[in-house]
């Protein structure tokens, strides 16, 4: 903030910067190893990790905000005392206006004319004020990863998951429903009509580019997820009879990212397309999804 202080050398006053607020985070982390079986020819084991964090803003003179995401999503991520950093700021959704008295009925066109009163109709009812509607930060994050080996034969597999973080999904922004452009067939299905009340969740569809986006808790999906992280299949062959200076050969066959089980709606919960600023994490704007890859390889011991 900017403070006006008196120097020793004038009698006028000067401007400086001076700093307020501080963060407070806390954490547990937990690991462990264990060896399910072990035997002679069959051995399973499981290192398994599980971590938590929390953090608080405190010492702030007055509420502020991150930078702004982009055009028209300003002041998205709020930073007040006593809350995390990654808390969403915006309006909560209250269904449709179904009808002309339930536009009327809003204080807000009570005496409005005939023609705005028909044109709310269809469109989103918002609560009044504005709430904290999410918070990018997980409950808890953790892995597993499971090893098997048997005779000759290894195998293994690793679970990630990230549970009770929100993603703020800037890609519904992009859904206008203005005229027949940028309408997912799911979204055009699901639209407000005068047979659809009771089933709605988007507004109706319209030629007039006059609706009014607030940001509200439409953006803002569950990113809890767990995904098969990665996979490992080998196989050592040893004291290969015609190749005598060969001690083994190992091939291995891995693949990641294979499967992901999740209630977002967009293509990967595992987004941060502000990678670089802590105070904007957890958004998901034209995010590319992580790559499933598969490989092959062999390690030859002489």
């Amino acid at each position: 903030m900017l403070q006006n202080v008196k120097t020793p050398q004038s009698t006028g006053y000067v401007s400086q910067i001076i700093n307020n607020g501080f963060v407070t985070n806390e954490g547990l982390e937990l690991s462990a190893s264990f060896k399910a079986v072990q035997s002679k020819t069959f051995n399973w084991t499981i290192d398994a990790n599980l971590s938590f964090n929390r953090n608080r803003i405190g010492g702030l003179l007055a509420d502020q905000f991150s930078s702004r995401l982009w055009y028209k999503a300003d002041n998205v991520f709020i930073q007040r005392n006593g809350l995390p950093i990654g808390a969403i700021y915006g309006y909560v959704e209250d269904g449709f206006y179904d009808n002309e008295a339930e536009v009327r009925a809003d204080p807000t066109y009570a005496t409005a004319n005939a023609n705005v009163v028909k044109s709310m109709i269809g469109e989103i009812k918002y609560r009044p004020g504005l709430h904290i509607i999410g918070d990018t930060n997980p409950d808890y994050t953790f892995g597993i990863t499971n090893n098997f080996a048997w005779n000759n034969f290894t195998f293994s597999f690793f679970l990630q998951g990230v549970m009770g973080n929100d993603i703020f999904n800037g890609n519904l922004m992009n859904v206008t429903l203005y005229n027949t452009t940028n309408i997912p067939v799911a979204v055009y299905e699901s639209r407000w009509t005068p047979e659809t009340t009771e089933t709605a969740k988007w507004p109706k569809a319209t030629n007039q580019a006059k609706r009014t986006w607030l940001i509200s808790n439409r953006y803002v999906e569950d990113g809890s997820y767990l995904r098969l992280k990665n996979i490992n299949l080998g196989y050592t062959f040893k004291k290969i009879g015609f190749l005598k200076e060969i001690n083994s050969i190992h091939v291995n066959a891995s693949a990641s990212n294979l499967l992901t089980l999740t209630n977002y709606s967009w293509y990967d919960p595992d987004v941060n397309a502000f990678g670089s600023d802590p105070a904007r994490r957890g958004v998901d704007v034209y995010s590319y999804p992580t790559s499933r890859t598969f490989s092959f390889g062999v390690k030859v011991q002489f």
